[in-house]
């Protein structure tokens, strides 16, 4: 058994119970640039005799946002790709396996868009380019990767593409409410769509009020998505709420003492102790690594780890959303709390709830490896289907 998957920042290989490990050279150099130039700046700005008093005075990610968005096969089994996003550029990236000397081969690069969801079929690789940080198309890549052609528009997010028995590509498409001054609001539902190559026709599979679907494939004869409400609902514990009022009420005078002394004294009430370094700092913010965007939803991680932990192998993924196939017997439910998924070539399931990877072959699920932050799997081959138009002829 083989796939591929994402963890943290590594490009991860899964085959027979072993796991290889890759970084994105791309980032990695990027960030060693980044602090080359950060540290050549700070020594003209700053005095020679300071700074050898202050050698820890940069921290080395501190300027750098990287995220690695998806990973996907290719027709060699030495090969993957991957998408990614560094600050305000986005790009697609070949990653040679075993080839020390050439680590990777840039396809296609941007400040203007993002390529985030991937998936190879069996002669283009397809991916949703974002426009913006809202809205998104499904986009066909020419097969050196260098160009692509979007084949849906609108304001929507399309995105998770995969291809269908018929040569359509199927995907989730999420609308997008926005206000009077055109300013974005939230996701509407998101409902499976099919799009026909030939006709450039499309229509709805998939929708229901107050659910969202997301990911669809479809593989031997049935469709696999993940199904999701659309809105999680807040779970209230009244009597501590009763309990906390009085609490929040001081906490609330306190609060406008503060500010009314800061204003006319210039002084904070309670002093904030000795000033923090870059690097202390940077130790309180990693907090918000406890927060992470998954299906264009905010986790709190250490809240779902909490809610969740009561159940075997649990992770970080709320329980209420189900990875399910619908098919003529109808829908069947196979596991709750998953963020991502994908088909093998012989139909068994890979799914991960961001701390585990587990495997169903149709009849039991099982544990295959444990994670740190896992929220993208793939396998490692490409479909089996075959676009029914190719690049050339849209």
């Amino acid at each position: 058994m083989q796939f591929l998957f994402i963890d943290n920042e590594k490009l991860c290989v899964y085959k027979d119970g072993k796991v290889t490990e890759h970084e994105s050279s791309y980032i990695k150099k990027y960030r060693e640039a980044s602090l080359t130039s950060a540290r050549n700046s700070e020594w003209k700005r700053r005095g020679r005799t300071e700074m050898l008093l202050n050698e820890g005075f940069f921290d080395d990610n501190e300027e750098v946002y990287a995220r690695l968005y998806d990973v996907a096969p290719t027709i060699k089994e030495n090969e993957l790709i991957y998408s990614f996003a560094v600050n305000d550029s986005s790009g697609v990236y070949l990653k040679y396996l075993n080839d020390e000397k050439n680590l990777e081969a840039h396809l296609i690069t941007s400040n203007q868009v993002d390529f985030t969801s991937l998936f190879a079929a069996k002669d283009n690789l397809l991916a949703c380019v974002k426009k913006g940080s809202v809205a998104g198309d499904i986009a066909i890549f020419s097969k050196d990767g260098s160009e692509y052609k979007s084949v849906t528009a609108g304001d929507s997010l399309d995105e998770n593409p995969s291809v269908d028995e018929r040569g359509n590509i199927l995907f989730n498409s999420y609308g997008v409410a926005r206000d009077a001054n055109n300013n974005f609001l939230w996701y509407s539902d998101s409902e499976i769509c099919r799009l026909n190559l030939i006709t450039m026709e499309m229509e709805t599979v998939l929708s229901e009020q107050g659910l969202s679907f997301v990911k669809p494939i479809e593989f031997d004869g049935g469709l696999y998505y993940i199904k999701r409400p659309t809105e999680e609902k807040e779970r209230s514990n009244v009597f501590l709420d009763i309990l906390m009022i009085p609490v929040r009420i001081v906490q609330g005078i306190v609060g406008f003492v503060s500010a009314f002394t800061t204003i006319f004294s210039g002084k904070p009430l309670v002093s904030e102790g000795k000033k923090s370094n870059g690097r202390s700092l940077a130790k309180n913010y990693k907090k918000d690594e406890q927060r992470l965007f998954v299906m264009n939803n905010l986790i709190k991680v250490d809240r779902e780890l909490e809610r969740n932990q009561k159940f075997a192998d649990y992770g970080f993924i709320p329980r209420t959303w189900k990875l399910a196939r619908l098919d003529a017997n109808g829908e069947k439910e196979i596991f709750s709390g998953v963020a991502d998924y994908c088909v093998l070539e012989d139909g068994t399931l890979i799914f991960t709830n961001g701390k585990h990877l587990f495997s169903f072959d149709g009849e039991k699920v099982k544990k295959i490896l444990d994670t740190n932050c896992c929220i993208k799997v793939s396998s490692s081959a490409p479909s089996v289907y075959r676009l029914a138009s190719v690049f050339g002829d849209l």
